[in-house]
């Protein structure tokens, strides 16, 4: 008869003779030299494994490796609860499915546009100068003087949630923010062609006469 151990562990990750530690998850393990190992890290993945009393070190590696996989995949929901939190930081406000900044002199829309192909999506931007245009308060972005999209380092300019975690997705938020946003929001739209002289063919014709650029 094989008896089964139920262990529910709360330390950091160690290894024992018979026991595979890692935080607080779940592993069920059978009390015997070899036994079968089964890691309950999640409840879509499974990870079997021979376990034998001197191969603990090898069962921490391949629990690593799972779990590092497991850590990956993002749903939608977590993904823009974490763009919420984001733009949250830097002043915008969601309304209307987009995030607005509104100051005196411009508006910015941060979009979410979803893949009709797959389970990402591409994160846009536009910037609304009030002084050419002050008829809408909350603009689309493709209602916009000029318009981006932020770049994803893995993955240029495509958000592949199941091949992105949370903390990917923070760095490159925080990233394109503080590089195409906030210089906007300090500094005036100007600063962007500063910043980005080849974004004059982006430009509408009305945001080149208002800043007298070709």
């Amino acid at each position: 008869m094989v008896i089964w151990d139920t262990l529910c562990f709360h330390s950091t990750l160690c290894c024992g003779d018979n026991a595979v530690f890692f935080g607080n998850y779940q592993i069920l393990f059978q009390t015997a030299d070899i036994g079968l190992l089964f890691a309950n890290i999640v409840p879509e993945v499974c990870l079997f494994v021979i376990l034998h009393r001197k191969s603990a070190r090898l069962v921490q590696e391949l629990i690593l490796i799972k779990v590092r996989q497991v850590e990956t995949v993002m749903n939608n929901t977590e993904f823009k609860k974490i763009v919420q939190e984001i733009t949250s930081k830097y002043g915008f406000m969601y309304c209307k499915k987009n995030y607005y900044y509104n100051s005196d002199k411009i508006i910015v829309v941060i979009n979410l546009q979803k893949s009709n192909f797959d389970n990402s999506y591409y994160i846009n931007y536009g910037f609304y100068v009030k002084d050419i245009h002050n008829d809408l308060q909350y603009p689309k972005n493709n209602e916009c003087d000029i318009t981006g999209r932020f770049l994803n380092e893995t993955n240029k300019g495509i958000y592949q949630l199941d091949t992105m975690n949370a903390e990917e997705l923070v760095v490159s938020l925080e990233k394109n923010i503080l590089n195409f946003i906030v210089p906007v929001i300090n500094e005036g739209i100007s600063k962007y062609f500063k910043l980005f002289p080849n974004a004059n063919c982006r430009a509408t014709l009305n945001l080149k006469k208002y800043l007298g650029i070709n």
